[in-house]
């Protein structure tokens, strides 16, 4: 697009995910991207047993010197959790990983998936006196009361089979229905020491009504279209003008069959020049792709002129496959467009990353319609 002329930002986002009811005790609140943990050192093979062991170096607590093997961990079908998980064989060296927080009955549970990568895994570490959730409206802190498998603060090992999803569940006291905004802390291996800020959602999202934009008008249609010849490109105005808001400011609507992306720009000139391209895309916390369809009113893979007055905020409407009510993030990938020749053309592309899905949504009533006020 006309983010040529954007400085490429990247905007650290929340981790959240919609209430999704399990049974009627049992809610998701949270739910980390599936991410990799390196876990460096040799395989060892036991030529006796055939079952090979490695020590999960990651873990940095060297002065606890307490040890115990565990048995009867929770495992679980990591592919439904985090479909990614299915793209990966159990041969890789990297071992997949995420978590997801729920309320469950009197507690608040995290629950740390790990896929087994050898039959014996030493060194692991999951929670201790360290662990806790901050809530960052109000300050409270809730402490970690426990672990399954019975490991609080202390090192374990697991044996297990090869390729196998494990459990670790750390109980906290219930969360508050009304907390909205936490962080996590004391469970390094899962990269939770806090820093990063992870947005609950407990009420069930629902569709939203797509959105009514002015749809762009053509004033002077492409005569035999060259990218380096602006004479030639189309001409448009009676696009969405918007309260001056900031540029790159975006809103998101999710409906069954489209994911509508409206995206906010300043228009610093009377006519000024812009572009979409075919191979943007929108990519969700689990890493799916959805792909642009068309854009409201406009062309794809051209370059266009819009009429208008400087000082206009202007709102494009992008069409993308649909995402899923589940949707907790989306980074918005704008890939470098062909060479062309233009005063200031900069075909480069950008990417904003990890946006929260709810805030997009609440950002729908910035992208009402405006009028332009003049005063001469």
């Amino acid at each position: 697009m006309k983010y040529f002329k954007l400085i490429i930002i990247s905007i650290f986002s929340c981790v959240s995910m919609i209430c999704w009811a399990q049974d009627t005790k049992t809610k998701i609140l949270a739910k980390s991207p599936l991410f990799f943990g390196f876990c460096p050192g040799n395989t060892e093979l036991d030529s006796l047993t055939n079952k090979n062991a490695v020590v999960w170096n990651p873990t940095n607590n060297a002065w606890i010197k307490k040890f115990r093997w565990t048995d009867n961990v929770p495992v679980t079908n990591m592919e439904e959790l985090f479909p990614l998980m299915k793209q990966y064989p159990t041969e890789i060296d990297l071992a997949p990983m995420g978590w997801i927080l729920t309320d469950e009955g009197d507690n608040t549970v995290l629950h740390c998936y790990m896929r087994m990568p050898a039959d014996e895994v030493t060194q692991l570490w999951v929670a201790n006196e360290e662990t806790g959730i901050l809530d960052k409206e109000t300050g409270t802190l809730y402490r970690a009361t426990r672990t399954v498998p019975d490991v609080y603060g202390t090192h374990f090992g697991i044996r297990s089979t090869k390729g196998t999803c494990i459990d670790l569940q750390v109980y906290f006291p219930r969360l508050p229905e009304s907390t909205k905004k936490i962080s996590i802390y004391g469970v390094q291996n899962w990269g939770l020491s806090g820093s990063m800020d992870i947005r609950l959602k407990r009420k069930e999202s629902t569709y939203d009504v797509a959105p009514n934009f002015r749809t762009p008008r053509i004033v002077k249609p492409e005569n035999n279209y060259n990218k380096d010849d602006l004479q030639t490109w189309a001409v448009y105005d009676n696009v969405q003008l918007v309260k001056p808001g900031h540029e790159d400011q975006m809103a998101l609507w999710l409906t069954k069959d489209t994911t509508y992306l409206a995206i906010m720009c300043e228009q610093n000139w009377m006519t000024e020049y812009w572009a979409f391209r075919d191979k943007a895309t929108l990519v969700d916390q689990e890493g799916v792709v959805y792909y642009l369809r068309a854009v409201q009113g406009l062309p794809i893979n051209r370059l266009f002129l819009v009429k208008g007055y400087s000082g206009d905020y202007v709102a494009f409407l992008l069409k993308f496959d649909p995402l899923p009510l589940d949707a907790t993030s989306v980074s918005y990938i704008v890939p470098d467009l062909e060479p062309f020749k233009a005063w200031g053309a900069n075909n480069k592309g950008y990417k904003i990353s990890n946006m929260d899905v709810e805030e997009l949504r609440a950002n729908q009533s910035l992208f009402n319609y405006h009028e332009r006020v003049v005063v001469k």
